[in-house]
């Protein structure tokens, strides 16, 4: 996954390497700028993209990623921001059963089972402290 060597071209845009055999990255000196060129494709700008000294990567505008998304470290939002998904399909959080899922720090669980449904009052009182159990383990709701 590494770079190749930075190699100077025509002008103001320098070769940055090539990535995975698939994709060159370019660097416009004179606006600033990432570039990107996929085989048979021309530049095409990522705008305002920002690398800081600790590799830390910036994107100021939009970014699509079509196909998978893989991040092997966290994933940070800055406060005021939303997830947004379309309408017409719907959008899945966890696509298994087995896949652990864990809210306000709580130790990620897999999914929980059914709570049996209550046929009586003792029963719907046993039901409902089985809920807020499987609520805490989640982090959905704090420990009793």
């Amino acid at each position: 996954m590494a770079l190749t060597v930075i190699t100077p071209q025509d002008g103001n845009i320098v070769e940055l390497g090539t990535f995975e055999e698939k994709a060159k990255l370019f660097y416009d000196v004179s606006a600033d700028a990432l570039l990107i060129q996929t085989p048979g494709s021309d530049l095409v700008l990522v705008d305002r993209v920002t690398i800081d000294n600790a590799g830390l990567v910036t994107f100021a505008g939009a970014l699509t990623v079509t196909g998978a998304f893989i991040a092997s470290g966290s994933l940070t939002m800055a406060d005021a921001q939303n997830i947004i998904v379309n309408a017409t399909t719907g959008t899945k959080i966890g696509t298994a059963t087995t896949q652990k899922l864990g809210f306000w720090n709580a130790t990620p669980v897999v999914q929980q089972v059914h709570v049996a449904d209550p046929t009586d009052l003792a029963s719907c009182i046993v039901a409902i402290t089985a809920i807020n159990a499987k609520d805490a383990a989640l982090g959905l709701t704090a420990a009793a």
